[in-house]
């Protein structure tokens, strides 16, 4: 595999995001409407990081803290939702020495980028990009150990 090939699971869900924004006509926060997929999801790994740094319960108050403030009006961006995601998982690509971008990259993105809901969600638990950062490289170590 290549550095920072993105995985099938997170193209899809990218994917699946930016058609049901282009469909519905929205032009704002898709890093955090997309967060908002990624923790609904059972098995993103997005969601094991939050869950392991706030619990069940605080995966379910951040995803509420996200959701709510989406119906606040909101920044319009003049780029597809598509465009947005291309150039986050380009930029993480250069930044992880990853084999596999995930979600968890994703979630990252969005908690290191202090505009996004996500990140003052996370931060209101006291978790930051760093912490989010630390949990990848666990994941990573653990998965290593697992195939070794």
């Amino acid at each position: 595999m290549n550095k920072g090939q993105i995985s099938e699971t997170l193209q899809a869900m990218i994917a699946k995001t930016s058609v049901t924004l282009n469909r519905e006509g929205i032009r704002s926060s898709y890093s955090d409407r997309l967060v908002i997929e990624l923790l609904a999801d059972d098995n993103s790994c997005a969601r094991r990081i939050v869950d392991s740094l706030a619990g069940e319960h605080g995966v379910r108050v951040i995803m509420r803290r996200i959701v709510s403030s989406l119906a606040q009006p909101q920044y319009m961006a003049h780029h597809s939702p598509q465009e947005h995601f291309d150039a986050m998982c380009a930029t993480l690509i250069g930044m992880t020495s990853s084999e596999q971008l995930t979600s968890a990259h994703l979630l990252y993105a969005a908690a290191f980028d202090s505009t996004t809901m996500t990140s003052q969600a996370l931060h209101s638990y006291g978790i930051n990009a760093s912490d989010v950062m630390r949990e990848i490289e666990r994941m990573e170590m653990d998965e290593v150990r697992w195939v070794s």
